[in-house]
């Protein structure tokens, strides 16, 4: 049922996004109990649990677990900024991976992790999803889901850590290694959202990137440069000082 609201939800947003930015929308308030009963049906006919010939599921299937249609739309809310913490968790590995290949040299290394994490986020719905119920409803299960995945981050923040080291640097106090990754995670949150205002400039930037017509390429090696990855390479260098000590 709640595979049926998510998928609901996201044509929601997409359809918003014609007419302009999404956020603050809240993209589940037109979820209704009849349309889930509906799209649950289709799903569970494609995935061969049900046929065509079998009874349609109805919300009378779904009464006995949510008591009205606010209480679906809430768990609904919560469950949509949980699988979004679940595949950040899961790209923000992988971008560790992707950092530790490169580690050569501190832009290879972030040009890769950059590629990986920011271009698994611009194709993930759960992002627009989640900012648009934290802007529509300020709902707080829904910023501790978000905040959970944040201060719970027990790979990045230690290779953060390590890379700044092999650098033969440290972080500039009073800051430290979680500071300089909130930023980060900041960074990568204000581009999205700027992605979604002004989708056309990033297209536009995409394509000169994609070309590779212009300015500095550096080793040929490696990626070329995105906006991500130059502003973590300057976040980096910003944020650390040689270690003296």
């Amino acid at each position: 049922m709640l595979t049926a609201g998510f998928e609901l939800a996201c044509e929601r947003l997409r359809n918003s996004s014609l007419d302009g930015p999404p956020i603050g929308l809240n993209p589940i308030a037109e979820v209704r109990l009849t349309d889930v009963a509906i799209r649950a049906t289709e799903l569970e006919q494609g995935r061969g649990h049900r046929s065509p010939a079998d009874p349609p599921i109805t919300t009378g299937a779904i009464y006995p677990i949510w008591e009205d249609q606010a209480a679906y739309q809430n768990e609904l809310a919560i469950h949509i900024a949980h699988l979004h913490a679940e595949r950040r968790a899961q790209l923000e590995h992988d971008m560790v991976l992707a950092f530790a290949d490169n580690a050569a040299t501190l832009s290879a290394a972030t040009k890769a992790a950059g590629k990986v994490l920011y271009r698994g986020l611009v194709g993930d719905p759960t992002f627009p999803l989640t900012i648009s119920l934290v802007a529509a409803t300020g709902d707080p299960r829904i910023r501790e889901a978000m905040l959970h995945n944040t201060t719970e981050n027990h790979t990045i923040v230690p290779v953060m850590d390590m890379t700044v080291k092999l650098r033969g640097a440290r972080v500039v106090e009073p800051f430290s290694t979680e500071s300089l990754y909130r930023c980060f995670r900041a960074l990568i949150d204000g581009l999205l959202v700027q992605r979604m205002l002004d989708p056309d400039y990033f297209a536009a930037l995409d394509e000169k990137l994609a070309s590779g017509s212009f300015g500095e390429q550096g080793d040929a090696q490696e990626e070329a440069w995105t906006l991500l990855s130059r502003a973590t390479h300057a976040l980096i260098l910003g944020f650390t000082e040689p270690d003296r000590g």
